[in-house]
């Protein structure tokens, strides 16, 4: 009991501060523009945000707004598992008589006032508010400044999107949108599976399994083809963690047709632990080693190409002396 109150407290709280924050700083943007701190160039309101990289009062530059989000990054896929766990119920056989009992909380009864009365509708209405309302707040905040992400000559971009760079900081400046992607893929592997509840769908434990092997799977040919990250070492990455999930999907698969197939789960904790050996040494390769060589690499090329520059500047102004020295003999 303790504990899923602790849950509601902290999801509650959270909740309310991402969006008190959220509403100061809009209110203290609009009383800026009202007592005149914004600049008096634009008559357009907020588009004037849009359209300026680096406006230090744009809405976007506002710490409540930088806040908010931060929490929504980080605390989004813990606060919506949490959420959908609530809402999950297991079945106890008592005496003969099927009871149904809170999966994350074992000592409360769904069938209980408690349950049916407060904490069912509560989460439920947080559903909507963290792994629905979330995802598409920060979608339309994205699409509104899509222009100087897309435009941006920087990682982190201009300070009217300082807030949003935490979304979009690791992506290729044409997939502002790829950040929303990641999002649904971190809340469909976590929250979407306890959706599928064995109360209400037969054999869900194994159909948990097959939808997140699509998912990942989809997941990792998307991360493939679209390479939609800043620089080519963080999609290998990103495609090698892909796979990573995958293999973990399958592992989980023979394990539980352990009994028919004798698997050896030693075999399986090797096969993992090896695919984590790679994943890491191709960070330290594409992230250091890598970027070492290319930097190396892009130096070599620059000073070839200024000595090859240099060359024919002179060889052009030797050839220009002479037709002048020529000319002038004439």
């Amino acid at each position: 009991m303790r504990w899923i109150k602790q849950k509601i407290s902290i999801s509650l709280h959270t909740s309310c501060l991402a969006r008190s924050r959220f509403i100061w700083i809009k209110i203290d943007v609009k009383r800026k523009r009202r007592v005149g701190v914004v600049p008096h160039g634009s008559e357009q309101g907020d588009d004037h945000d849009e359209l300026n990289e680096d406006d230090p009062d744009s809405f976007m530059a506002g710490t409540g707004v930088k806040l908010s989000l931060g929490l929504v990054y980080i605390f989004l896929p813990t606060v919506s598992k949490w959420v959908c766990s609530a809402l999950v119920c297991t079945e106890f056989d008592n005496d003969g008589k099927q009871e149904l009992f809170l999966t994350s909380e074992l000592t409360i009864s769904c069938a209980s006032e408690l349950y049916t009365g407060f904490i069912r509708p509560y989460a439920w209405i947080m559903v909507l508010v963290w792994p629905i309302a979330s995802p598409l707040l920060v979608l339309v905040m994205l699409w509104r400044c899509r222009d100087l992400i897309v435009n941006r000559t920087s990682r982190q971009g201009g300070i009217s999107v300082g807030a949003l760079s935490i979304f979009f900081a690791s992506f290729d400046p044409d997939f502002w949108w790829f950040p929303v992607v990641d999002m649904l893929r971190r809340l469909c592997l976590t929250s979407l599976l306890l959706v599928i509840n064995p109360q209400y769908v037969k054999s869900a434990r194994y159909l948990q399994i097959q939808v997140a092997l699509m998912i990942s799977l989809a997941m990792c040919v998307l991360y493939r083809e679209a390479g939609a990250y800043w620089n080519s070492s963080s999609d290998y990455l990103a495609y090698m963690c892909a796979w990573q999930i995958v293999l973990a999907v399958i592992a989980l698969l023979f394990m539980d047709v352990q009994s028919e197939m004798q698997n050896d789960e030693m075999v399986l904790s090797v096969i993992l632990f090896t695919c984590n050996l790679l994943i890491i040494a191709s960070v330290l390769y594409f992230h250091v080693l890598h970027d070492v060589e290319f930097s190396v690499g892009d130096n070599r090329i620059k000073l070839t190409l200024a000595k090859l520059m240099s060359s024919h500047n002179a060889n052009g102004e030797a050839n220009e002396g002479e037709q002048n020295g020529r000319t002038f003999g004439q």
